[in-house]
């Protein structure tokens, strides 16, 4: 999964901000397919225990629901349109305009969907409701307990068997961005060092999906220079080597960065950059060695 950036074929739609909020009482369900029934607001990101002051928003056990419009731009509509939310502490349901987009569990990775086949022209609605509950099958664990009281409600509870407090929410950023239909899905770099020699042989493994026929990947120096290039069919991974070999030090993290690009014949089809550093990491006796220095 990569992280979205701008680009020549690519764009980026923050959707951080303030949105409608509610706490989820459970006394009736919540209808997805109609507006959120509230008049609460909720800064994103944030935790929503950390900005309420008042109890039944602090020390809420069970689930919270965030709302709020959005628009995507009419010439991006046949583009690849993705919703990526970089964390949902503990548990989200995703809906667009009340229909179902994707579920997820574990509060602190990204997670995202196409949206192309939910969204129409003008305001669409973002509808995502999270939990905060901790129980064995989450990370952290929790001690979950649930009672029913006098008027048949669950009473929910986790009682934390770790030392910091259960901030949860959308506590990192929410945002739309677009790719062509032909595009970059992952990019993997791995590399073999000679430090002696000031050199590395590095590989590129770079996934794509779509109609191709040809990968490009320079690589770029931080004054801009390309230093070394190459190429592929997209069914094998590119192999270069740099010369005078620059490393990421502690305190002088050097990065090199890696212009990927597709290509049908000679039109270019997406393209993404890619930062990375080049350095070894070994252990040797009681030393931790970085570069072949302690």
């Amino acid at each position: 999964m990569l992280y979205p950036i701008l680009s020549e074929t690519r764009t980026v739609q923050p959707l951080n901000g303030i949105w409608k909020f509610m706490v989820d009482t459970e006394e009736k369900p919540v209808d997805v397919h109609k507006p959120l029934p509230t008049r609460r607001t909720m800064a994103v990101p944030g935790s929503f225990n950390d900005q309420g002051v008042t109890r039944d928003i602090r020390m809420h056990c069970g689930f919270v629901w965030y709302e709020r419009e959005f628009t995507v731009a009419r010439n991006l509509l046949d583009q690849r349109i993705m919703l990526r939310i970089d964390a949902a502490t503990h548990e989200a349901d995703v809906y667009v305009n009340g229909e179902f987009l994707m579920h997820h569990k574990g509060g602190f990775l990204p997670f995202e969907g196409e949206i192309n086949s939910l969204i129409r022209p003008g305001k669409n609605r973002l509808t995502i409701r999270v939990s905060n509950l901790l129980d064995y099958t989450t990370l952290p664990v929790g001690n979950y307990s649930e009672t029913v009281d006098a008027d048949g409600r669950i009473r929910r509870k986790v009682s934390e068997n770790f030392d910091f407090f259960n901030y949860a929410g959308l506590s990192r950023y929410v945002r739309l961005y677009t790719t062509p239909r032909t595009y970059i899905e992952d990019i993997a770099i791995t590399y073999d060092v000679d430090l002696e020699a000031a050199r590395a042989q590095v590989n590129f493994a770079v996934e794509a999906k779509g109609d191709y026929d040809r990968v490009k990947v320079r690589v770029v120096d931080e004054a801009g220079v390309e230093v070394v290039a190459g190429f592929s069919d997209g069914k094998t991974d590119i192999s270069v080597a740099i010369e005078n070999l620059r490393l990421w030090q502690p305190l002088n993290a050097y990065l090199y960065n890696a212009n990927v690009e597709l290509y049908k014949g000679d039109e270019l089809v997406d393209a993404y950059d890619e930062p990375f550093g080049v350095r070894t990491v070994e252990v040797r006796g009681l030393q931790f060695l970085i570069n072949g220095q302690p």
